[in-house]
Formats: structure tokens, sequence, C-alpha cells
């Protein structure tokens, strides 16, 4: 038999704000709020939970479904009183659909943010752990929890505010998704005006309130909400009725009180073995690599495959050689907005027409960035474009001296350049070829039109094809193309290119993934995501333990100097990781692994390296194995005993080198004396040096107008995701603002 908690008033007062704000984000009436405050009171003093349970956790929930069934028998009250008085004011569905449509929104922004915030966010309001059993999970301390959730907040405030206005009066009223009460802005405007600690609170209880209407699959549910004691949530030993929850991952519709579920058809496969791995929290790091790579694959089903219905339509065209239909999605400038929930680097923003694949990896000819259609990427990649007007692509020709009608003069010249052969000389920065390509682009605005791009692509392909946009959606396009013409590949051939599977040891998905809607799997995929962040990006409690004393306290604040990373090995993790870079990243400046954050340290293939965006500079230099009794020291700033004269050079070189802002045929930059870069090399410094285990390194890091500082850093761990890091910024050198960083 399970013990139980005896519970005093005192104690339970001590939770009253909380279990206030949980019963504010379902109910709109204060009312009707403190009846269920005082009704979860009572519930708590006669039924206490299980010894051992989270107290707030159980709290919440109890409130929760007290609140439901208020507003259940109010609504059948309402129901009653207007019977008799029709002539009274109802949510219309209009309302209703653009309420449900809001809180939709908020739980987008919820699944945009980055880690670690969107694990503690997850966990909090969805899965409803406290800060205690966030950081039991996470690996992490409770205050570092709690921290973190308080920046979440700010940065759920700041996106709520960007998607419906300041101030909250756009979306209040969306933290009470059961509650027809608390509807527009004159709503809103009252349930901020009655709300304690607004911003922390109102973000809150709509984050709570928007994730309410996401139904978990049972086999997915989390543990807590399965085992636990579900006294007043409907717990048959209770004599309540059992929670009634469908095998599907879809948005839960609400209107006039009531859970309307919009069902998966099929049910998660008998394969998945319920019994013994019932859920995300039960399965191993493979199982969820696993099933994350076969959930982008579905996802890129729905944003790579053409619509059948514009393949019928155009099937004439398809009967020509080299024709096709192809989706392009667009994208940021690097990458689209899909670029972490698809197998395919770029995010589908580009497309080859000689290998017919999405990855920027893929000998890529054509992408579609903020509006426009762009070409010519990296190196000498030559990739040239022009808009020809309304001609129909089996309309042109295949020579180019046959000049279609419809071109006026001023575009003959560019015309003749996109038929003419091409060399490596030309191709190359600066020649007169290039000088040459009057009225021709790199990139044009995207628009019903039909477009030549000649792409010359050294080792892998040169030809010239016509393509024109067909359809637009919120995602990007379709376009048909036809390849007019291809010259012998420049340079030495590569090899022909193979169009490989993304992890093609991961087998087919299961078929109720393919039943998904498009936000249904990305939603999916984030709680995937959630899942498996503690114990990819989190640091080992036992080992912050052990090494906080030789990170060493600094006379200004801590977080600021010094502290714990982790650094995921490139690749194989990647589709568990919604960042750039995958997580083999780091920036101890930013202190994020993503690597549009001002990286510093890039782990890859068994080696640090440094360095490596642009012009940025970075020099590693190994300082060994030091032993566990000096290591306070050396991070402190004490280089090691026993060095050679070489490395006592290298670490002077790297404390005391300056970078100064020089004049360069492109504008001023910053950057290290010629003498510097000679004496540097001298040493043997270089960006690159092998990661091991144990060792302790010293790196400078030159980061291009932003900052420039030094830090030591010692591997305290490794496992089969990456290396758990202890680091300290020993010294930083201000930054001049040069003319390329205004």
């Amino acid at each position: 038999m399970n013990q139980t908690t005896a519970l005093s008033a005192e104690t339970l007062l001590q939770h009253e704000p909380f279990v206030r704000a949980v019963v504010r984000g379902l109910l709109s009436d204060e009312g009707r709020v403190q009846d269920v405050v005082q009704e979860t009171w009572l519930t708590a003093l006669q039924r206490p939970p299980r010894a051992g349970s989270s107290l707030r956790a159980w709290l919440a929930r109890v409130a929760k479904n007290l609140a439901r069934d208020s507003h259940r028998s109010t609504g059948r009250r309402t129901a009653r009183e207007r019977m008799v008085a029709r002539g009274e004011s109802v949510e219309s569905v209009d309302t209703t659909f653009e309420r449900l449509a809001g809180q939709r929104e908020v739980v987008d922004v919820v699944l945009a943010l980055k880690e670690p915030y969107k694990s503690v966010v997850l966990l909090h309001y969805y899965q409803e752990l406290d800060a205690a059993e966030m950081a039991k999970r996470l690996g992490r301390s409770a205050g570092t929890v709690r921290s973190q959730l308080s920046r979440a907040h700010e940065i759920l405030g700041g996106g709520l505010e960007s998607k419906f206005g300041g101030a909250g009066a756009g979306w209040g009223g969306l933290g009470a998704p059961f509650a027809p009460e608390a509807l527009g802005a004159r709503s809103a405007t009252k349930f901020w005006a009655t709300t304690p600690a607004k911003a922390t609170v109102a973000v809150g209880v709509v984050v709570a309130g928007a994730l309410a209407v996401v139904v978990v699959p049972r086999w997915l549910e989390p543990h807590e909400l399965r085992s636990e004691s579900r006294v007043g949530l409907g717990d048959p030993a209770a004599g309540g009725s059992p929670p009634s929850v469908e095998a599907t991952f879809a948005p839960a519709l609400v209107d006039a009180g009531t859970r309307v579920r919009e069902p998966v058809q099929s049910a998660p496969p008998v394969a998945l073995d319920p019994q013994q791995r019932a859920q995300l929290d039960g399965r191993s790091m493979s199982e969820l690599r696993e099933l994350a790579v076969q959930t982008q694959r579905a996802i890129e089903a729905h944003l790579l495959v053409p619509d059948e219905r514009i393949l019928a339509q155009h099937a004439a065209l398809l009967t020509l050689p080299r024709t096709g239909i192809c989706r392009l999605l667009d994208g940021n400038g690097t990458e689209s907005r899909f670029d972490h929930a698809i197998t395919k680097r770029g995010g589908g923003a580009y497309f080859s027409f000689a290998t017919r694949d999405h990855s920027y990896d893929a000998e890529p000819d054509l992408s579609l960035h903020d509006g426009k259609f762009k070409a010519g990427f990296y190196g000498i990649q030559l990739g040239l474009l022009m808009d020809v007007g309304d001609v129909a692509l089996a309309q042109l020709p295949e020579r180019g001296d046959s000049v279609p009608g419809e071109l006026a003069d001023s575009q003959r010249e560019a015309w003749d350049v996109l038929w003419s052969d091409i060399t490596l000389e030309d191709a190359a920065h600066g020649s007169a070829f290039r000088q040459r390509r009057q009225g021709l682009r790199r990139s044009i605005a995207i628009k019903r039109s039909t477009f030549l791009l000649r792409v010359f692509s050294p080792n892998e392909h040169d030809h010239l094809v016509a393509f024109r946009p067909l359809d637009f959606d919120d995602q990007g396009c379709t376009l048909a193309w036809r390849v007019l013409r291809t010259w012998p590949v420049p340079g030495e051939h590569k090899g022909a290119f193979q169009a490989r599977v993304a992890y093609p040891e991961v087998p087919v998905g299961p078929t109720w993934l393919t039943e998904m809607s498009l936000d249904e799997l990305m939603q999916f995929l984030a709680l995937v995501r959630a899942q498996a962040a503690g114990r990819l990006l989190e640091v080992p409690g036992e080992l912050a333990e052990r090494y906080s004393g030789t990170v060493g306290e600094s006379p200004r604040s801590f977080a600021e100097t010094s502290g714990f990373a982790r650094i995921l090995r490139r690749g194989e993790w990647d589709p568990l990781v919604e960042m750039r870079g995958g997580g083999a990243y780091y920036s101890f400046h930013s202190r994020s692994n993503d690597y549009d954050e001002e990286p510093e340290l890039e782990l890859q293939q068994g080696r640090y390296s440094s360095g490596f965006a642009g012009r940025d500079r970075g020099f590693l230099l190994d300082l060994g194995e030091v032993p566990f009794d000096q290591l306070a020291a050396v991070m402190s700033g004490s280089p090691p005993s026993g060095f050679s004269e070489r490395e006592r050079a290298a670490w002077d070189f790297l404390w005391n080198a300056r970078a100064t802002v020089q004049a360069f045929d492109d504008g001023e930059r910053r950057a290290l004396s010629e003498a510097d870069e000679e004496r540097a090399a001298a040493l043997g410094l270089g960006r690159s040096v092998p990661a091991i285990v144990g060792h302790t390194y010293l790196l400078r890091s030159i980061l291009f107008d932003t900052h420039d500082h030094l830090v030591t850093f010692t591997v305290i761990g490794g496992d089969e995701f990456g290396h758990t890091l202890a680091w300290r910024i020993q010294r930083s050198w201000p930054v001049e603002q040069t003319s390329r960083g205004r």
C-alpha cells in the first residue's frame, strides 16, 4: 500500500501563489478561481499525495482537474441559462477559431526556443515538473533551472509581443483555453490588471494554457502523469473515471468547454512494445535518434514532394527529356526555417538540377532566400541568372544561336554569355569574363516568369537550365525546370555523384508518422529533442561538483568569466539537436553551442579547432594532462610546471599578442601583425590540436569585430556524445569597431 505525505495548512499556503496562477490559466472569473484554490487545499488535506512524489506538480494536476470540472459544470449551467435567455451572446465559431489559432501560435513561439530554454519550458509547463525535478532530469542545479526558466519567460514575452502586440493586449486571454469569457482585448486587459507579477506570471499561464491543448500519445505520455496518484484527476481508486488519452499526437480543439480531438487515424505500431518502452523517458539515445530521423523524413515528404495536382497539370512537360518539377523552400540567407527539421543540409532551400537533390552538399545550383533566387555559393563556382519573361519552357531552344523573339535587344548580349563556353580561368575571381556578365546576376527577385540559370561548378558540372515558378505557398515555391545544354565537367571530375540516403542505417518509419500533419510532426520532433537535450548538452552534476573549485571564483560575476560546457561530436547526433552545427561548437563569449552565436571551439573527427569562420583567428596550445592538485592554479592563469622553453614562449605569446585595426583591400579589420603571424608559426601554434579527455588547453580567440579573449579549458569528461569542459576566460582585450563591422 502506498504511503502518503501528511500536509499542514502552512505547507500548502507556501504554494498558494503558484496554484492560483495555474487556476487562473484555466479560469478567468476570480470568484471561481478562489473556489478552485480552496477545493485544492481540501483535496490535499483529505487525500494527500503519495510519499516521495512532487507536491508542487501534484497540486498543479489536482488544481487543473478541479478547474476543468468547474468549467464543465459552469458550461452546463450556462447552457441551461441559454435555453431560457437565448438572446445572450455566446462565443461565435469565428471567435473560437481566432482563440485556438492564437494558442497554436503561442505553441509555435515555445517550440522556436533554443536550448536550454525549450527543455525547461516543456518540462515545467507540459510535463509539470518543478525546479528540483527538472534539475534531476537535466543534470543541473535547481538554481540554474530557475534562472533558465526566468530567461525563457523573457524570450517568450518578446516573442509573444512580436506576434500579438506589446503589453499583453493581444495575447493575455490566450492563457485560458477553456474559458469563453477570456476573449478579446477587454478580457485581456482585465487579465493583466488583476494578475500579480504580471510579466512573468502572465507569460507562464499563457504558455501553460496553450500547451494544454496539445495531446501527447498515451505511449509517449511522461511517466509522472501515468504513475503518480491521480487523486482528483479521474483516478479510478479515488472514484473518478480513468483518463482517456488516444494514441495520437494531434492538437485538441476546444469549443464551449469541451475538448474535441482531431485524431490521427493510425495508432502506434505494436513493434514499439508499449509495455517496456511506452514513453520517451524509457528510450535510449539511439532510439530517440532513430525516431527523430524518421520524423525528419516524414517532414521532408510534406515539404519537398511536389503536389500531385501540379504534377498532373504539367504532365506534358515531363515527357520532354531532362525536365522535372521540384520544391524549393524559402530561407533566411544560409538555410530555411526547416533547416533543423529535415535531414537535408540547408533546410530544403537549395536544389541541384544535376543531382536532383536538395542538400547543400549535393552540388547545389539554385537557392531561394528572402524571396530571391540565388546562385553561385562557394569557391569559384559561377552562377548567373537572367529573367527572360513569359516564355514557355517547352518553347525554349536547345541552341544558343536560336534567340527567342521575345527577348529585347538589351538582353541578347546576356543570352550570348549564358550560352558561351566557360573555362576555369574565366570563373576565377576578378577575371575578364566575370566583368563581362552585364545584365546577369547572382540573385533575382522571385516572380511568375521564366528564368535561365548557368551554373559553372568546378569538378562537378556545367549546364544551362531554364526554370519557372508554378505555385507559391507559405513554405516556398514549386518549380518546373528543363536542362537546355550541358558542357564537359570543368577541372578534374571528382566522380559521379551518388545520391545518398541520410542515416542509411535508420529503417523506414512507422506508418503513423506518415499520417501526421506537418504541424504535428514539428511538435513531435520538438518533444523528442527536448527528451534528449538533457543527456546531450547538460553538464553532469557530479562533474560540475567535483571541478567547481578548480574553475574558481572571480571578482566579477562567475557566469561571465567561467563555467562548464558540453560540446558534441560533429554529425552523429545532429537529428536530436535543433541548432546550426549540431552542438559541435561552443562560444565561451555567448555560452552557446549554436554556430550562429560567435563560436570559438569546434570538436570534429577527434580534434579541437578554432578560428574557422571567415577571417577570425584562433590558436590552441595543448597543455597536456595537468595534475588535479595543480589544475586550480593553471585555471587561474599560472603556467603548468615542467614547461619546455618552446611551450613557455608559446604561452607568453598567447597572453600578450595584440590584434590591431589594419587596412585591407576590402576595408578595415582587426588582425595580428605580419610579425606576430610569423612568430606564431615559428612556435608551432596552430588552429587545430587533438582533442583528448583529461588534457587542458589554452585558447586565444580573435573574433572579427566582436571579441578577443584568452580561455583556459580542461576536458573533464567524455562519453559517446562528446566532451564536458570546465573553462575560464583569463583575459579580454578591447575590440575597436572597424569599417567592416559598422
